[in-house]
């Protein structure tokens, strides 16, 4: 919908995400919902892994240095 050209009598394909969905559904299929679905996990699944190791190390070095200070 972000990229959404105008159809040559001037109208928009689709009026609102449920009509996308709709249109979607029924000229591709319901499992054309998901097509760039495994792209986007595969390209987020790392970044994700390496926040979260971050933030368990860096919360366990700020228990330990409070745990120090008092």
């Amino acid at each position: 919908m972000q990229k959404m050209k105008k159809n040559p009598d001037g109208t928009f394909p689709y009026k609102n995400i449920f009509d996308t969905m709709g249109k979607t559904i029924k000229i591709e299929g319901f499992t054309h919902l998901w097509v760039g679905f495994p792209t986007f996990y595969f390209r987020i699944a790392p970044h994700v892994c390496i926040t979260l190791i971050t933030q368990d190390y860096l919360t366990d070095l700020v228990k330990k240095m409070r745990g120090k200070a008092h």
